[in-house]
């Protein structure tokens, strides 16, 4: 068992390792810190996580 995990891609579960790529579809319209309990589609187990909507920019130069 994983005791926690922190992922910028997918959530992790901490029970088996499972990656839920799509976890962005339970936290849709989420605010910042708010905290759900996951059912694990791999080991059937619940999980606890809790999501961080931090803002990142990404910037370039215009093109001329």
């Amino acid at each position: 068992m994983i005791e926690e995990t922190i992922s910028k891609e997918s959530a992790i579960c901490p029970h088996c390792g499972y990656e839920h790529i799509d976890i962005w579809e339970v936290f849709d319209g989420a605010s910042n810190g708010e905290i759900k309990e996951i059912d694990c589609p791999s080991c059937g187990k619940v999980y606890i996580c809790e999501i961080d909507t931090t803002p990142t920019y990404y910037t370039k130069p215009k093109e001329e």
